[in-house]
């Protein structure tokens, strides 16, 4: 009784006490995962490759056996079960849209995972468009908790390390004005990035992280960006983080630069969706993504059978092996430049892009009716964007672009609004008019994400 008080009276006292529930939580099943992880990243190409169109015939196999949507649309294109023999039988089938998910997400639910019942409803976010309803089985989480266990470590991070977290937790407490929880099931400070642009509160912020002495940081890119900035702007020495894990919007390499300058490690980041397809993870080598074909196929061809070249941009089509509601040849709307780039270490058989280069909405449509990305105007070093502390694109009319900023103290608001613009206008080529506008601040979705393009053109 007495050892028992004792715990309970350690337990509330001290607000650190790590308990790795998540280590007790199914760990048979994130084993497994971690098993296969490990021997199969020694894997020849050879044998990866057959791995990978085994996983996928049993894929669409199941699809047409139990799928009303995938049975219908192949029956239409003349495939039966058992004609899938090789790699080009797979490219000959017809690509799914999300419109075609969005509009029929009953048809994609497997007869048998629906009798069942042992599925769980799901949606993405939805922010700049419908969200797409989709089903998951239970043992995705496990997935999915394994291949990342298996990723942090590749980086040094080991599970149960104290690791500072800024992805768009809600955890303020205006009466304590506290921003920040701790997480004891997983050894992370859980902080609220909504106000950490506020120079009011920077202290608050500052003095948890550095009290925690935690070397990870688990951001979204906007957060990591935007506490750099607010470091740089109030002259408090920035915490140093050996690790930084990025993800979940699109990375840019400035952004990228200015975070590991700022914060003097070394930055990771990865690329994925809830719909748990694929999964691209950063190289150790280099700043191209490597797609973990553990995880899910990505294509190397174009919905016309066209394979992509070297430095080529194309739409990610990919297959994950979920049986629960498949996602076969699935047109995710984002697009990448595609990469020749082998590596030799455990990701030497993944497919390689340079870089995400964007959803479909991150695009600027110019004058002429190109379509210009995100990317590449991050990419272009405009030393305009020094006097900018946050900003955000927005897009209504074709060849006109407003660009929304916050600035920097003591910045001349005239001369920077005529600076930005005149520099985007001939980045553009003078085929987009360009319209500064100085704002007080840059709102956030509510689950702390950034939309940094708001494209209401209909691409």
């Amino acid at each position: 009784m007495g050892t028992r008080f004792c715990l309970k009276k350690l337990y509330r006292e001290n607000p650190y006490i790590f308990i790795p529930i998540y280590k007790l939580h199914h760990s048979k099943e994130r084993r497994k995962y971690l098993r296969f992880l490990d021997q199969s990243e020694r894997w020849s190409e050879d044998q990866m490759c057959v791995w990978q169109f085994k996983k996928i015939k049993e894929t669409v196999e199941y699809a047409y056996s139990h799928v009303e949507f995938y049975r219908n649309k192949y029956k239409a294109v003349g495939y039966e079960n058992g004609d899938l023999k090789d790699w080009k039988d797979y490219y000959s089938l017809p690509c799914v849209s999300k419109t075609e998910i969005k509009n029929n997400p009953d048809l994609f639910l497997s007869d048998e995972y629906r009798t069942s019942g042992k599925y769980r409803v799901s949606y993405t976010s939805g922010s700049t468009d419908k969200p797409l309803k989709f089903y998951m089985p239970f043992e995705a989480q496990f997935k999915e908790e394994a291949f990342f266990e298996y990723y942090w470590a590749k980086y040094g991070y080991r599970f149960g390390e104290r690791a500072v977290v800024f992805r768009g937790h809600q955890t303020i407490d205006s009466e304590k004005e506290t921003f920040y929880k701790y997480d004891r099931m997983q050894n992370f400070k859980l902080f609220d990035s909504r106000y950490v642009s506020d120079e009011r509160y920077l202290w608050k912020y500052d003095k948890q992280i550095k009290s925690f002495k935690a070397d990870t940081l688990f951001a979204y890119p906007s957060s990591a960006y935007m506490l750099a900035k607010a470091y740089e702007k109030s002259g408090i020495t920035p915490p140093r983080f050996k690790k930084i894990f990025l993800g979940s919007e699109n990375t840019y390499e400035d952004q990228l630069r200015y975070i590991e300058e700022m914060f003097k490690g070394e930055a990771a980041y990865h690329y994925g969706h809830s719909e748990g397809v694929l999964l691209a993870i950063k190289y150790r080598d280099n700043h191209f993504l490597g797609f973990l074909p553990q995880y899910g196929h990505i294509d190397e061809y174009d919905e016309t059978g066209k394979r992509y070249g070297d430095n080529e941009l194309g739409q990610i089509i990919g297959t994950g092996f979920s049986k629960t509601m498949p996602f076969i040849r699935y047109k995710t709307e984002d697009y990448a430049i595609f990469s020749g780039y082998k590596s030799k270490d455990f990701m030497k058989n993944c497919t390689s892009v340079e870089r995400i280069e964007g959803r479909k909405h991150e695009f600027v449509v110019t004058k002429d009716k190109r379509r210009v990305s995100l990317c590449s105007i991050a990419g272009a070093h405009m030393s305009e964007m020094t006097l900018v502390s946050d900003m955000q694109y927005e897009q209504k009319e074709i060849g006109k672009l407003i660009v929304k900023v916050t600035l920097l103290p003591d910045t001349d608001a005239a001369k920077a609004k005529k600076a930005i613009s005149e520099k985007l206008e001939a980045f553009f080529e003078n085929t987009v008019e360009v319209e500064t506008v100085i704002v007080p601040e840059i709102k956030y979705s509510s689950n702390g994400k950034k939309i940094m393009l708001k494209q209401a053109l209909p691409l």
